[in-house]
């Protein structure tokens, strides 16, 4: 697999990048020794967190945009600073902040003073403080 078709052509110099061009734009290449097409690739991104946290899941199916919630409330739960810089850097502090603010319905009591310190919240602006 190759980033673009430049590159390709410089590790293999028997293929002309325009012939190969003018052919993929039309579809695929294809000789006796070669069968060559363009696919587009998706990465799904990921955060740096250790797989310990997420025992119960296979890590590498884990839908990190879909299960954002339970994610950050576990981070938030169970992790340090590192965890939580991670946390920021993946979903964004306004992300975490309307999460904490709005959808997360549990924190322990000595997890939530640290959590509102650290993002500069009041804890009865927390979802979780004000279900208590």
């Amino acid at each position: 697999m190759f980033s673009n078709l430049k590159v390709f052509c410089q590790s293999y110099p028997q293929f002309n990048y325009h012939t190969l061009d003018n052919h993929l734009s039309k579809g695929s290449y294809e000789n006796d020794a070669a069968r060559i097409e363009r696919k587009q690739v998706f990465a799904r991104p990921r955060p740096d967190l250790p797989k310990r946290f997420f025992w119960e899941a296979d890590y590498d199916r884990i839908d990190w945009q879909a299960s954002y919630r339970t994610i950050i409330q576990r981070i938030l739960e169970r992790g340090s600073g590192k965890e939580w810089e991670e946390l920021i850097r993946f979903y964004g502090r306004d992300k975490i902040i309307t999460t904490l603010k709005e959808e997360i319905n549990f924190l322990p009591g000595g997890i939530l003073e640290e959590v509102a310190h650290y993002f500069g919240l009041k804890k009865e602006e927390m979802r979780c403080c004000i279900r208590k």
